[in-house]
């Protein structure tokens, strides 16, 4: 117990890490091991750990002669673990600690609700956020804002665009695709700035880089004030607003609600939202709606003051937005605070609503 305690504290004395980071390693298990054993001796090391995007065949690991020279933890969808005798680790879907670095990982098959929910009760006793979102694929929507951005890069995947709008990471890793790539930085919504690395294989037939080194420092994602970023590629509707207002990004999912299914609360575009329901077969588990009666269904828009459509809607009082419903702060100065709960789909006359 007491060398337990003395290894926590040192952890909790950390004000960096240095990590290596390499792609997809199967079949080059024993190659990149032997690389980063030559790497931590060199000036650039000692490296607190590895992290390796993918390692698909664990008969490779069960058969390796030597010990990984640094902790290695890596992704993969077996479920098989491994132990700290071996100095190996699977990473699992969800977020966890990692020698004081916060590394969170979601696969492409994960429900994207789910990771949310995992993440919401992480950030709830951990302000400071995510260090490390690991992904397999690039997330989709990812070249928004960019220039002179390369024809032949993946379209991605929108759970990985979900999990990065969510979790707002300094860094998103993935290296499915098999292609080096390094986003500039962006900024999202608090202004966090986040750092996108697509990693190719290792040992790769096209010399790309497959083996990335960082110093992260562990001072809850501060950067300096002049840093070259765009705005965040994921957020749906006038970034400007956001910034002005001050709102949350689940509030700004109020300001510019999306058709569909209940991902509008992300906040993320019309097609970002049709890609998740694709990939999810979200259709098939979406009840049908009853039809109303009446002379007509069509929307009020314009004038009406609860309507978000309405382009003067008071989107500053929007306190939480649903499926169906959306909360809001009452307009007038009262000393109790009163909070409406209205339809996010409304009609212009009552004939429009069943009985």
């Amino acid at each position: 117990l007491k060398g337990m305690e003395e290894k926590l504290e040192v952890e909790e004395k950390l004000e960096s890490v240095k990590i290596l980071v390499s792609g997809n390693a199967t079949g080059k298990v024993v190659q990149l091991f032997e690389k980063v054993a030559t790497l931590n001796k060199s000036k650039a090391g000692p490296f607190h750990f590895l992290i390796v995007l993918g390692i698909d065949d664990l008969s490779e690991i069960a058969a390796l002669k030597i010990r990984a020279p640094i902790p290695v933890h890596f992704i993969s969808k077996d479920p098989e673990d491994f132990s700290s005798e071996d100095n190996i680790f699977r990473i699992g879907t969800g977020i966890q600690v990692i020698s004081s670095a916060t590394v969170a990982f979601c696969s492409d098959e994960d429900d994207p609700d789910m990771f949310n929910d995992k993440l919401q009760r992480w950030q709830k006793n951990h302000p400071e956020g995510i260090d490390i979102l690991l992904t397999e694929s690039w997330p989709l929507s990812m070249t928004t804002h960019l220039k002179d951005v390369p024809s032949d890069l993946p379209e991605g995947s929108a759970t990985s665009a979900l999990a990065a709008h969510r979790s707002r990471p300094r860094y998103h890793l993935a290296g499915k695709e098999n292609i080096y790539y390094e986003r500039l930085p962006y900024a999202n919504s608090d202004r966090r700035i986040t750092r996108f690395l697509g990693i190719a294989h290792a040992f790769n037939n096209e010399k790309q880089k497959s083996l990335y080194a960082m110093n992260l420092k562990l001072d809850g994602g501060k950067e300096a004030s002049n840093t070259v970023s765009t705005e965040s590629p994921y957020i749906g509707g006038d970034v400007k607003n956001v910034k002005k207002q001050k709102v949350t990004e689940d509030r700004f999912a109020a300001i510019a609600p999306q058709k569909g299914s209940g991902y509008n609360r992300w906040g993320l575009a019309e097609s970002t939202i049709s890609q998740v329901e694709k990939e999810h077969d979200v259709e098939k588990y979406r009840p049908q709606t009853r039809k109303r009666r009446g002379r007509g269904n069509e929307k009020s828009g314009g004038a009406c003051w609860f309507c978000l459509e309405n382009p003067n809607l008071e989107q500053h009082l929007i306190t939480s937005v649903g499926d169906h419903v959306y909360t809001a702060l009452g307009i007038f100065n009262l000393k109790i605070q009163l909070e409406n709960q209205l339809e996010i789909h409304r009609f212009s006359k009552i004939l429009c609503y069943s009985p």
